[in-house]
């Protein structure tokens, strides 16, 4: 062996240092990878939809939902906000708008070229509106008018002159040449001079967009292409011919989607719309980009209701202000341009069951709405038996939807706020008498072909039964409630999906329906999740997301 001054040779021992070195960086690689991939990894069915992206999701979720009880333990930050920060991020939704405002936002095009106009509702009967057209930044290069909305928003609210209309240029490729962009500019501001007659303010703000990040190699989850959607504030993708405004109605904020061609309308086609988030999370921020795409895909009026959450409000107000709007529009129709005769209810999850339980309620007190359509609704609180609760919630679907977080929403929708244990999964909220009463409306040996049989008639905890009983009222679950009422019912449109532990309670109600020759669409997702729908639009979007508003929306349509 070569050695030097009797040392071995220094630059083979630096070598194998080096080689030592890499072998262990490259098994720590491998280790870490290995740990993670043991972490996110959870068994799916064989045809589920993007799995890995499924995994990564609900790992995350899971673990910002375990930060924020940490957190919350050392009253470092409350943990309902940071559960409700993470669907506003899930979603992509930082577009805050308020009812205050009175703003219509809509897209249009001037000379075919698309701009988005915010007019103020005090302007609706003006001739003349002060208008500032507004040019965006980017270096020609960057910005569109979806990444320039919360500027625009604020300017078109915030302008001390009233301002009518705030539009910018969206003409922005690789391919277009400079005087062709100033071209347009041009022509917008000589039309809405020669035309509206209006004074002209031109402002510029500065902004970087994601529009080119693909072609500028920043970063492969965006896409320059259709849909279009903004990483910094929101995902959105708008259509032409729709008004979107928010206003309120009975001092309840709503925000409305009016197709153009009804402008001129007395009667328009109506769906109200209550969101899901098990009366926790959810609004109508985070739900506008399902609310518009229905609106856009079934040319109805679509109104979205913002009711009461918890944990500051409980039962039952969410219902409360769901009720209210509803029975405000079918009251006093004609006020609000709605034909009284094609109004839909709709909504999924917590949003379902508000629908439904609504629904029961209009037809007690002689109102016919036109259908119900119901997505992976709440449809009953007495058996949490049923084997797809079983299933189900020790899955952690979505990262939140497993046990502790279901036992949390439970105790919140109390007045006293009880903690609500896990008696409560084996049924021991409900009295022997009570779970001899309702146990035929729920009866998983009859309406479901698979059942894990779990049935007790002994008596439960005295204080939740005590504590509990809202939850096994038709108010809160309407599939609690006779033959006879459900047979009053109008047409049903029933959305399923498998992965999902308000799956079996759908089955039930479906089959209740038929055994009554009830007029019911019923859709089983076999291969998807509950809340899938919502992720239409950014880098946890879904494929199948698409696929089931273009559904959802199509039977509405053809029920209206």
């Amino acid at each position: 062996m070569t050695t030097v001054n009797g040392i071995k040779n220094p630059s083979k021992q630096i070598a194998s240092k080096q080689t030592v070195s890499k072998q262990t960086i490259f098994l720590v690689i491998v280790g870490l990878s290995a740990l993670s991939i043991s972490l996110i990894y959870q068994p799916l069915p064989e045809n589920f939809p993007q799995p890995w992206k499924y995994r990564f999701l609900s790992f995350w979720a899971h673990l910002f939902s375990k930060i924020g009880y940490l957190g919350e333990q050392v009253n470092l930050f409350d943990r309902i906000h940071v559960l409700r920060f993470l669907y506003y991020i899930a979603v992509g939704c930082f577009q805050i708008r308020d009812p205050q405002h009175h703003l219509k936002v809509y897209d249009r095009k001037i000379l075919n070229i698309s701009v988005r106009i915010y007019e103020p509702e005090e302007f609706a009967h003006e001739d003349k509106m002060p208008t500032v057209i507004h040019f965006h930044g980017g270096g020609w290069l960057l910005g569109c008018r979806e990444t320039y909305d919360q500027v625009t928003y604020a300017l078109a609210n915030l302008t001390p002159t009233a301002v009518n209309n705030v539009v910018k240029y969206d003409n922005i490729s690789r391919t277009a040449k400079f005087n062709r962009k100033e071209e347009d500019c041009l022509e917008q501001a000589a039309f809405m001079l020669q035309e509206w007659g209006v004074s002209v303010k031109i402002a510029e703000f500065i902004e970087l967009s994601k529009e080119y990040a693909t072609f500028l190699n920043k970063s492969n989850l965006f896409s320059n292409g259709t849909p279009t959607y903004d990483w910094f504030y929101c995902f959105l993708n708008r259509h032409l011919n729709l008004i979107v405004y928010d206003r309120k109605i009975l001092n309840i904020s709503v925000r409305i989607y009016e197709p153009e061609e009804f402008a001129h309308e007395d009667k328009m086609p109506t769906v109200i719309h209550f969101h899901g988030g098990g009366w926790l999370l959810g609004c109508r921020e985070t739900y506008d980009q399902v609310t518009y795409a229905l609106a856009n895909l079934t040319r109805a009026l679509v109104i979205s209701v913002e009711y009461r959450r918890v944990p500051e409000h409980y039962f039952p107000a969410a219902l409360d202000d769901c009720t209210l709007i509803t029975y405000e529009l079918f009251r006093n129709a004609a006020n609000y341009r709605i034909d009284v005769n094609r109004i839909t209810l709709a909504g999924d999850s917590a949003g379902g069951n508000l629908a439904l339980v609504i629904t029961q309620s209009l037809l007690r007190d002689g109102f016919s709405p036109r259908a119900a359509c119901l997505i992976y609704p709440a449809l009953q609180f007495f058996d949490f038996t049923l084997p797809s609760y079983r299933l189900y919630l020790p899955r952690n679907i979505l990262g939140v939807i497993n046990e502790q977080n279901f036992l949390e929403v439970m105790s919140e929708l109390t007045q006293s706020k009880i903690k609500v244990t896990r008696d409560v999964l084996f049924n021991n909220h409900t009295s022997a008498k009570d779970k001899k009463r309702l146990r035929p409306y729920v009866d998983a040996q009859k309406y479901l072909p698979i059942s894990l049989p779990f049935d007790s008639d002994e008596e439960g905890d005295e204080d939740l039964i005590q504590n509990l009983s809202f939850l096994i009222s038709p108010k809160m679950s309407p599939l609690l409630v006779s033959d006879e009422e459900l047979s009053k019912l109008p047409p049903i449109i029933l959305f399923t999906t498998e992965y999902d532990i308000l799956r079996d309670e759908g089955f039930i109600f479906a089959e209740r329906l038929k055994s009554l020759n009830k007029t019911l669409y019923h859709h089983h997702f076999p291969t998807t999740f509950h809340g899938a729908h919502l992720l239409i639009h950014g880098p946890i979007s879904f494929n199948i997301a698409y696929e089931m508003i273009e559904h959802i929306a199509r039977k509405i349509h053809e029920n209206l």
